[in-house]
C-alpha cells in the first residue's frame, strides 16, 4: 500500500508511476500521469463548491447592539437627536432602534449626521431627554448568489447559523 501522507503534486504523481511501475525519467509517461491527475481533479473540484477552491471567503455577519450615546425623541417626530457622541453612519440604515423600557421598536432610514437619526415612522410615546437606547440588525442583505455564502454569525455568539 502506497503512503497516504502525500504533501506535493510531485509525491503524488511519483507514487503513482511506482504504484504502475512506470518511469519517473519517461518524460512522455509523466505528462500521462500529470494530465490523469489534473482531470481528475478538475473533475472532483467541480461536484462542490468547495471552499479551499475560492479566492475569497464569504461569511456574512450580524453586528451586534450598538449602545453608543444616548438619544432623545419627541412625540409623533422621525428625527432622534443623538448625544455622547453616538457616532452614527448610514451603516445603521434598516436597523431597528429600541429605547430602553419600551416596548416598541423603529426602523431607522437614514443617518443624515453622526448625532441623528432618521425613522421610518414617527414616534409615538412620551418626549425622552438623554434617555439609553440599542440600535439592533435584524435581516442583511444577501449576496445574489447565496450558495457561496460559507457561514453567518452573529458578532459575539460563538456558533454560526446554517445559511
Amino acid at each position: 500500500m502506497p503512503n497516504l501522507d502525500l504533501v506535493t503534486f510531485e509525491d503524488i504523481y511519483t507514487d503513482i508511476l511506482r504504484l504502475v511501475k512506470g518511469d519517473v525519467e519517461d518524460q512522455e509517461s509523466l505528462d500521462r500521469v500529470k494530465a490523469s491527475i489534473n482531470a481528475r481533479y478538475r473533475n472532483i473540484a467541480s461536484k462542490k463548491k468547495w471552499k479551499w477552491l475560492r479566492e475569497t471567503r464569504r461569511s456574512l455577519r450580524l453586528r451586534g447592539e450598538y449602545t453608543t450615546g444616548l438619544v432623545s425623541l419627541t412625540n409623533e417626530s422621525v428625527i432622534v437627536a443623538g448625544s455622547s457622541s453616538p457616532n452614527w453612519t448610514d451603516a445603521f440604515q434598516q436597523w431597528w432602534l429600541a429605547p430602553k423600557g419600551l416596548d416598541q421598536n423603529y426602523r431607522v432610514i437614514s443617518a443624515p449626521s453622526a448625532t441623528q437619526l432618521l425613522l421610518a415612522s414617527p414616534y409615538l410615546g412620551a418626549n425622552i431627554v438623554n434617555g439609553q437606547y440599542s440600535l439592533f440588525q435584524s435581516e442583511v442583505a444577501l449576496f445574489p448568489d447565496l450558495d457561496d455564502i460559507d457561514d453567518m454569525r452573529i458578532e459575539g455568539t460563538r456558533w454560526a447559523i446554517e445559511p
